[in-house]
């Protein structure tokens, strides 16, 4: 399928370009509206009428001039859209390259996320163990407390005891039921090694006690730490988390704008294909169209610096080019009508020009009864000197040579397209249909020795140069 594209200046047809590509930073606005070229007052609003008038036949090809004209007025509306959506494919294609970064970003970001949850988790871990260590110790403490308690209360109980015994002379009757001195004193020592080892008992429970509660409060202190810890990488987790909720707000709507952009370039294309279904075929009497040529002439001197199917260097190359100075005459290599032409581009372009073959004619003629198309391309600006609908006969000047578009000197670019035996009129439908190349591919299977009309040719066989 073909639709129309627009370059500087005059309008053409051309192959749709390539894919969908995509659009700049997250920030452009997507298109609302479609800009339609203002071309010309008199066809606007009236475009119904036009095509009804240019749908007859034509007793000449001058008398179809309005409606060669009408049919550039539908083209530059179609390429004003095809113009916009490369412009949007420019802007998708900006647009992915920032999500792509901005997706890596969001992808670290999260396995940073990961990282930490992990490292939450293990702080989590650690602060469950030393609280266990701490309930621990509490028990201990807890236990060793009571002990304490009892062992206190023993020691009390007994007091009270040794002073009911006391008081009972029980303590004296014990001592002085000493059979002897030695005997007496043994028995003193008996009743302060009792209270010696009680109190012993109290003052190493005291220790215990003591060391327990000093391992908890270093446990605790640990606690604390880890704590702190965490809380600090909850604070570090919550300002990432923060940062790729951004990152993922950024995303959607980068997404959101990209399918909103692919909506309008298909709108756009929706539009051009009506617009081009609508142009009409221009239709001209073969009784007062140009004779058939009976052989073919030269298109412009000078020197062939590239050959057709392949450069010198390497690469596919379709046509001829013939080298020499700025301005030269080009001239018709054989009788016909034009059926196009485009200029506006400078005379001086550059390699890798995106206009192409820049400012250029087509046209269409027989030559001993078979239809051939005929295109050059890189001319100088203002350099065309005929108009479509025009009839030229063969040596005709037609324009002059320039280095247009993605040129990079000065030469005629030539090529030279079998259409069969469809007459001129069949040539131009072909044309006005199918866009400045009758629809051929650029690469070799649409070569004639490979496939049947529309078909390309080897110019060298053909022109003179």
């Amino acid at each position: 399928m073909k639709i129309q594209a627009r370059w500087k200046g005059k309008t053409h047809f051309v192959k749709k370009a390539g894919t969908l590509a995509v659009a700049s930073a997250l920030l452009l606005l997507v298109p609302g509206a479609v800009e339609i070229v203002q071309g010309n007052s008199k066809f606007e609003g009236n475009e119904d009428y036009w095509r009804n008038y240019c749908s007859q036949t034509f007793s000449s090809a001058a008398d179809a001039q309005e409606c060669y004209e009408f049919q550039s007025y539908l083209s530059q509306k179609s390429s004003s859209l095809n113009s916009l959506n490369k412009e949007i494919d420019n802007k998708i294609a900006a647009l992915q390259s920032d999500l792509s970064v901005i997706e890596q970003e969001a992808l670290s970001l999260q396995e940073e996320l990961d990282g930490l949850d992990a490292e939450i988790a293990s702080l989590e871990s650690d602060i469950a163990a030393l609280e266990a260590q701490v309930s621990a110790l509490e028990t201990q403490i807890q236990e060793n407390t009571e002990a304490i308690k009892k062992k206190d209360d023993d020691i009390k109980a007994r007091m009270v005891n040794s002073q009911s015994f006391v008081n009972t002379n029980g303590y004296i009757d014990f001592i002085m039921g000493a059979t002897d001195f030695t005997d007496l004193l043994e028995r003193i020592s008996i009743m302060d090694q009792i209270t010696t080892y009680e109190n012993e008992q109290i003052e190493s429970l005291n220790e215990d006690i003591k060391k327990l509660d000093n391992d908890k409060k270093e446990v605790e202190r640990q606690q604390e730490l880890v704590d702190l810890q965490k809380a600090d990488i909850e604070v570090k987790r919550e300002e990432i988390a923060a940062k790729k909720r951004y990152q993922d707000k950024l995303i959607e709507e980068g997404h959101r704008k990209e399918a909103d952009l692919y909506n309008q370039i298909l709108q756009n294309e929706e539009e051009m294909n009506k617009i081009i279904a609508s142009i009409p075929k221009i239709t001209i009497d073969d009784g007062t169209l140009p004779p058939s040529s009976n052989g073919w002439g030269r298109v412009v001197s000078g020197y062939r610096s590239a050959g057709t199917w392949a450069y010198d260097d390497g690469g596919f190359h379709p046509g001829l080019d013939i080298a020499g100075a700025v301005g030269s005459p080009i001239t018709a290599p054989i009788n016909g009508v034009i059926g196009y032409t485009r200029d506006g581009y400078p005379t001086y372009g550059h390699l890798g020009n995106a206009a192409g073959y820049a400012n250029m004619i087509v046209m269409v003629g027989e030559v001993n009864g078979r239809t051939y198309g005929v295109l050059v391309g890189h001319l100088m600006l203002n350099g065309i000197a005929v108009t479509p609908g025009q009839i030229v006969s063969q040596g005709q000047t037609i324009g002059y040579r320039g280095s247009s578009g993605n040129s990079t000197g000065p030469h005629t670019h030539i090529e030279v397209y079998d259409l069969g035996t469809v007459g001129i009129n069949g040539g131009l439908q072909i044309l006005q249909s199918r866009g400045y190349n009758f629809g051929v591919y650029y690469n070799a299977s649409s070569q004639c020795e490979y496939k049947a009309p529309v078909c390309r040719l080897r110019p060298e066989y053909y022109v003179v140069y």
